[in-house]
């Protein structure tokens, strides 16, 4: 049964200060024999998890990074798996797709090496992107091409997650406190995206300067975020502190950030124009 949210209200953060990175020390991930390696979130133990693609198929993989080894992570029977969200006690969330057409997304949770399916009840398609240590997950489901945010509480059921005004509302990222961040679409706008944080009810939007896309993927439990912003030409990972932001830059002008943990560590991806390559920027 869906839970629905209480009402809540609208605040509009405009974010003014930019602030220029420096001195950021990067690690690349490529899984071995990978051609493209994605990193999607990391935890404040410092393991990643993430997904791939090798030469000898054309589906994709999910894997955990932990203490300097790979593991694969692949959904029983699935056509394809990508790992998306890992909490400090190694619970691993993600989506795979069970045959190759349709994909017919649908989420799931690892948890002591026994994997269970997450769907959303009475909606077609089910994405799972974060979960906290609480055991709380987040993701978006779909119905007749709606898609709807929700949060699934340990042992209290799907809450709607669905932003004022929005056509279709995504949630990527959950802390300890409850916190959740993503982005949304607005009705009547074809390439307006825009990101947010609920906090204790309250909607702040978050519009990244001078960019027509604000995607937030990651929020830790010192109110840190982390995303990334698509303007002509470039995509640009970034992350707040406070009222200032970070931009990250790298190889090239497309940086993908997909998470921050408490350290604010920050893990994602990046292309240096032949493939896609994982990363963790540390201080």
């Amino acid at each position: 049964m869906l839970i629905l949210p209480k009402s809540s209200g609208l605040v509009l953060v405009l974010v003014l200060t930019v602030a220029a990175s420096a001195n950021i020390a990067w690690t690349t991930i490529d899984y071995p024999g990978s051609t493209s390696t994605f990193v999607n979130g990391i935890n404040n133990k410092g393991d990643v998890v993430g997904s791939y693609r090798d030469g000898g198929d054309l589906f994709y993989h999910g894997f955990l990074l932990s203490g300097g080894v790979f593991t694969t992570i692949d959904y029983p029977s699935a056509y394809s798996t990508s790992a998306e969200g890992i909490n400090d006690a190694g619970d691993i969330v993600g989506t795979y797709c069970p045959v190759q057409v349709p994909c017919e997304p649908t989420g799931f949770l690892l948890h002591n090496g026994i994997m269970t399916t997450i769907r959303v009840p009475g909606r077609e398609y089910t994405w799972i992107h974060g979960i906290n240590n609480a055991g709380d997950m987040v993701g978006e489901s779909q119905l007749n091409k709606g898609t709807i945010g929700f949060v699934l509480k340990k042992g209290s059921g799907f809450t709607r997650i669905v932003a004022l005004g929005a056509k279709a509302t995504y949630v990527k990222g959950i802390n300890n406190a409850g916190d959740i961040v993503g982005y949304f679409y607005p009705r009547g706008q074809t390439s307006q995206q825009r990101g947010y944080l609920l906090r204790d009810g309250i909607w702040q939007l978050m519009d990244f300067p001078r960019s027509r896309m604000t995607e937030i993927n990651s929020v830790n439990d010192n109110h840190q975020i982390a995303g990334a912003a698509t303007g002509v030409g470039v995509q640009r990972g970034f992350a707040r502190y406070n009222n200032h932001i970070l931009i990250l830059k790298h190889t090239t002008d497309f940086v993908w950030v997909m998470g921050i943990n408490n350290e604010a560590v920050m893990a994602g991806y990046f292309s240096d124009g032949l493939r896609v390559h994982g990363f963790i920027r540390t201080h």
